[in-house]
């Protein structure tokens, strides 16, 4: 699993957009640090 932070800039705090390989679908999961 590949984590990318990018900062948001209508948030204040960094995020983090887990990218998680699925065979059978991609996830994307945006959790705030």
């Amino acid at each position: 699993m590949a984590s990318v932070n990018i900062h948001c800039p209508r948030c204040q705090s960094a995020q983090v957009y887990r990218f998680g390989d699925g065979k059978a679908r991609s996830t994307l999961a945006l959790v705030r640090v």
